[in-house]
């Protein structure tokens, strides 16, 4: 097997050659084999991997993963079923998470009893994307820069008279116009109350004099994505509530990014954090985790939030997103994306603060 990816998964994980493993979520998909179509899954033996897909993806498989071995899916999955009859496969591990209970019980009903359904508790392949590789940093690089420039030009645009929606309209029309692959996820631009939503949808909502505005957003590259948070105070006028909040925010998120190290827990990222904010008596308005790994997802592992029980290790990428949301008022929300090297936290996000 020339896949290393798909090699690791049998010398970790598949201790019997009677065991198999089905990967059926999409991102672990392509992380194992590089293939993008949009419907596919993967069947890993101690012997080989074969990858089934539909019609409309067969000769892009072939091209992406000329490694593997590329079937058919059929609606009853007897291609799946003769593979694993060929391997004379006892057990097969899925992963609970990425599979429907009516596909669980389709597979299962092809497979008439014979063989046994387990979970992957382990959560492999998402653990092993937890740490990235160069390449893949480099890609996520690649994302960053395309968000700094985005949500650079995207602030010097903000003025009173504007509404939410032609902010995040400007992002993606600069994200498209610069060489991303879309946007990492909706945009979220709130201003004013709407500030106090974490996950608002931007709508013709006009930015007023003075105001706040939490601009949310990320680009993508190869797959691979950003994700990156600034909250802009607009107007001359002195807002003695904003410099406040703005200042605990800010300094729980330096005080979070300086604590990271190798092999700490990632929740103990989020009560550095979380500690700070409550100091000031702003606690309860602290509603969300402190962040997340991004990759060819935006929220993977290592989830930096009070019940995870992840670990931030040399080549996590995770992002640091402390925030105060007081209703009626609004909120401020600060996001870096942080690489951990063995020197110590590397903030990947430029865009000044």
């Amino acid at each position: 097997m020339n896949n290393s990816r798909v090699s690791k998964i049998i010398s970790d994980f598949l201790k019997d050659p009677f065991e198999g493993f089905l990967v059926t979520s999409r991102t672990n998909c392509t992380y194992l084999t590089g293939f993008t179509g949009s419907n596919g899954y993967l069947l890993v033996t101690q012997s080989n991997a074969v990858l089934f897909t539909d019609s409309r993806y067969i000769e892009q498989a072939a091209l992406q993963c000329p490694e593997l071995d590329v079937k058919m899916i059929s609606a009853s999955h007897r291609s799946l079923v003769d593979v694993v009859l060929k391997n004379r496969l006892n057990t097969i591990y899925i992963e609970p998470d990425h599979i429907s209970l009516s596909e669980y019980q389709t597979i299962k009903n092809a497979f008439g009893g014979n063989i046994s359904l387990k979970d992957d508790k382990k959560h492999i392949v998402e653990y092993y994307r937890s740490t990235k590789d160069p390449t893949e940093i480099c890609n996520i690089a690649k994302a960053v820069e395309f968000s700094d420039f985005a949500l650079s030009r995207a602030m010097s645009f903000i003025e009173p008279g504007i509404k939410e929606v032609q902010i995040s309209n400007l992002i993606m029309e600069t994200l498209l116009e610069i060489g991303s692959e879309g946007v990492a996820f909706d945009t979220i631009v709130g201003s004013g109350s709407n500030a106090a939503i974490p996950h608002h949808t931007p709508d013709h909502t006009v930015i007023q004099d003075p105001d706040h505005v939490v601009i949310d957003m990320g680009a993508v590259y190869q797959g691979y994505r950003s994700d990156i948070t600034r909250t802009v105070k607009v107007g001359k006028s002195r807002d003695s509530r904003f410099d406040e909040i703005y200042g605990i925010v800010l300094e729980a998120q330096l005080c979070a990014i300086k604590a990271s190290e190798p092999g700490i827990p990632a929740n103990s990222l989020d009560t550095v954090a979380r500690e700070v904010i409550i100091r000031y008596g702003y606690g309860e308005y602290f509603s969300h985790g402190l962040g997340h790994g991004v990759g060819l997802d935006v929220h993977e592992k290592p989830m930096l939030v009070k019940s995870s029980v992840d670990i931030i290790d040399i080549g996590s990428v995770f992002t640091v997103e402390p925030g105060i949301y007081i209703p009626g008022w609004g909120g401020v929300r600060i996001e870096d994306m942080v690489l951990l090297e063995e020197s110590g936290p590397v903030v990947l996000t430029k865009t000044p603060k």
